[in-house]
């Protein structure tokens, strides 16, 4: 009635609410840190070290929004953050299989020599970052008002502009020559908004026009970012001071010696020759049973899904028959071996394949690609 009476007055005291909202409900956690711009422009001309962001997992248990690009967009920001700080030289590893196609292509002989890829020069890190996503909560929140009509309606849509998000990550620093673990912590990064632009949408547009697009300019972007920045914080504090000995153009610093070089020692079969910072390897040649060899088809998967295997499609056309252990997959399962405590074998056994199985990567990307495709057509 008073809505219908006073219409000019009502609008402008809920306008007026509106704006009070904005202005005392919205919080940043630690808005004192640091954005990743300021962290680049902190002047820093001193020797760099040599680091590759090996890859983000998600360990958040929460199957609403993870996905396989989702980690490698957030190594992706780790890595240009740490570019930019100036300190180090970073190694690409997202998108190495891009950077080997190119050198394959060069070898095969159908570029020009003059300018075809180098081969065998890539260069290799001394330290690689792993981290996992532990907790991710992203939710909207807000007092209903239990009135109807007009009033009804706008209080229903402010309290859809309340949202919030969490993340957390574990982020460890390794050593690549002794897979010593240099150092370990959790970070973490939180936003509480209030934002117009999603009270208007759900109002059907009547107050601001406009929407938002995946995570830009939502909580979750400023969750990560937080995130990020306390990252970068962490790798500059920890990093050993030994390891800051190259300069850009990686020729060892002035006044710092270089790494003790590799033992080369040539294998009994005089075929291959092993480093002494890539671990001994034994691929498994025995016949498998058809159930062994699904059971390793299925872990294969699981471990692209998850990030330890970079260099493989997400899904991969197999024969069963065809299917058999290699270097890489025998790494892949060492690795995610000793990051879940299992019994390290580097084999697709019972514990393994269960745990894998467990973490559902491949039902959280199947299910957050049907997600986008409905919201793409409206779908419920």
């Amino acid at each position: 009635m008073f809505a219908k009476k006073y219409p000019i007055i009502t609008v402008a005291l809920l306008s007026a609410a509106l704006c009070a909202c904005q202005s005392t409900t919205t919080s940043t956690t630690n808005q004192n840190s640091p954005n990743v711009n300021e962290v680049a422009q902190q002047q820093y001309n001193g020797p760099k070290a040599r680091i590759a962001v090996a890859r983000f997992t998600d360990k958040s248990n929460d199957s609403r929004w993870w996905r396989k690009e989702i980690g490698e967009g957030m190594a992706d920001q780790l890595t240009t953050a740490l570019v930019s700080t100036n300190r180090f030289i970073v190694l690409e590893r997202q998108a190495l299989d891009a950077v080997l196609s190119e050198q394959d292509l060069a070898v095969s002989g159908r570029v020009s020599a003059a300018s075809g890829a180098a081969y065998g020069e890539i260069e290799g890190a001394e330290i690689v970052v792993v981290a996992a996503v532990t907790e991710f909560d992203d939710d909207s929140s807000g007092a209903s008002v239990g009135s109807g009509g007009f009033i009804g309606d706008v209080f229903s849509s402010v309290s859809a502009g309340f949202s919030g998000s969490h993340m957390a990550i574990d982020l460890r620093l390794i050593d690549t020559r002794t897979s010593r673990i240099l150092a370990a912590t959790s970070v973490e990064g939180g936003s509480k908004d209030f934002d117009f632009t999603s009270a208007a949408t759900n109002f059907g547009g009547a107050l601001v026009g406009g929407n938002l697009s995946g995570w830009s300019n939502t909580p979750k972007e400023k969750a990560l970012r937080e995130v990020i920045v306390k990252a970068v914080e962490f790798l500059e504090s920890k990093v050993p001071s030994t390891y800051y000995r190259y300069n850009s153009d990686n020729t060892i610093a002035t006044g710092h010696s270089a790494p003790a070089p590799l033992r080369v020692t040539a294998k009994a079969t005089g075929a291959k020759t092993a480093v002494a910072n890539t671990p001994s390897v034994t691929v498994p040649t025995h016949r498998m049973p058809h159930y062994e060899k699904m059971d390793l088809a299925m872990s294969r998967l699981n471990l692209v899904c998850l990030g330890y295997l970079k260099n493989q499609p997400h899904y991969e056309e197999f024969e069963t028959e065809d299917v058999k252990y290699d270097r890489a997959t025998v790494i892949a399962l060492t690795e995610y071996q000793q990051e879940n405590k299992l019994t390290v074998t580097g084999l697709a056994d019972e514990k393994t394949k269960q745990s894998l199985d467990n973490t559902q990567c491949i039902a959280k990307t199947n299910k957050s690609g049907l997600e986008s495709l409905g919201s793409m057509f409206k779908f419920n």
